[in-house]
């Protein structure tokens, strides 16, 4: 699974850097993202995959959007083709996560705990920084609200 996991990094690295449009690059970014962070869990870091997964493609994500979104100059035209290609990309991701859960071990193992792993330093990072979890959820929501607050403001400017 490991192997499957690092194979979907690469692709989704090596499409950030081809696709053409930076909306769809962002996108694979945020796929790289994610697969990562369902690697740390795989290598016994669900904290770190926590982390990766929130910030990474989730909170800078939305920081990059929103760039594009300002600095792009805008377009007459609409097109439905991105509606589609937005349903179908969530329903294949939620797919694979299902499958992915499905594939999971009841119990939480991870492929860390064989002999010569980084499990000791996987510990000490993360297991004594678990104090600061909530503090981390508290700036991610203050940043979402502030790009929400922000994207009001634009909206409120233009009409």
């Amino acid at each position: 699974m490991i192997y499957v996991v690092s194979g979907a990094i690469i692709l989704s690295a090596i499409l950030a850097v081809i696709l053409r449009n930076p909306l769809l690059s962002v996108f694979s970014l945020a796929t790289v993202s994610m697969f990562l962070a369902i690697l740390f869990y795989q290598l016994g870091a669900p904290v770190a995959g926590a982390f990766e997964l929130s910030v990474g493609a989730g909170l800078i994500t939305i920081l990059i959007v929103l760039t594009l979104t300002f600095i792009q100059p805008k377009s007459d035209k609409s097109t439905q083709a991105p509606i589609l290609l937005i349903i179908i990309g969530s329903v294949i991701t939620l797919l694979f996560f299902v499958v992915f859960m499905y594939w999971l071990p009841q119990e939480t193992t991870s492929a860390a705990t064989g002999a010569g792993s980084w499990l000791g330093v996987g510990e000490v990072l993360w297991k004594t920084r678990s104090f600061d979890l909530f503090p981390v959820a508290l700036v991610i929501f203050a940043a979402v609200f502030g790009i929400l607050a922000l994207l009001r403001k634009q909206k409120e400017t233009i009409q």
